[in-house]
């Protein structure tokens, strides 16, 4: 059994919780889907999450409740989904195997929200970093990162295909002059 501390004695049968790595995480959010939801604590949230991430925070369910009622009853309600719980760490070799989103999970399932629809995030938060997935501020997404290019905006040209305008660009004109003016 998977426990958890503030007195609640909360539990989940080990045999029954199902691990998700990131890369399964990637390939439901390709496919079926999957919603993420980020056990931790609001300030930590909006510090970093991972894209797309539902914050359900495990001392908020505890202590304010009728602040997230309508997630909670959202999440037990439905019969469809399959939902993904995290907080900083998880797993085996992360050094804890109870984190708050055993709380969060374990509350659920008292909830009548069925196990076989939650898992666990191998490694939680840190595990998704060291990945080398993203964590951007909750509510933002990542900018998809553009190759280095080589020559300023000629060379941008150009490795486009696009020669003719290279050729018909002032000397002058940079790449950042290029890219301020067309914000401006």
């Amino acid at each position: 059994m998977v426990g958890v501390g503030y007195g609640k004695g909360a539990t989940l049968p080990d045999e029954e919780v199902r691990w998700l790595t990131p890369e399964q995480v990637d390939g439901l959010r390709a496919g079926e889907g999957v919603r993420l939801l980020d056990a931790r604590d609001a300030p930590e949230f909006q510090k970093a999450s991972l894209p797309g991430a539902e914050s359900l925070p495990q001392s908020t369910l505890m202590f304010s409740r009728g602040k997230v009622q309508a997630l909670v009853d959202e999440l037990v309600g439905s019969q469809a989904g399959e939902l993904c719980f995290f907080a900083n760490t998880a797993g085996p070799n992360a050094g804890i195997t109870a984190g708050r989103e055993v709380y969060v999970m374990a509350f659920l399932l008292e909830l009548g929200l069925p196990l076989t629809r939650m898992a666990r995030l191998r490694g939680g938060l840190n595990g998704w970093v060291e990945s080398g997935r993203p964590a951007p501020p909750a509510g933002r997404e990542v900018a998809p990162q553009l190759p280095a290019v080589s020559g300023g905006l000629r060379g941008l040209c150009e490795g486009a295909g696009l020669g003719h305008l290279a050729a018909a660009l002032p000397p002058s004109l940079t790449l950042e002059a290029a890219a301020a003016a067309a914000t401006s």
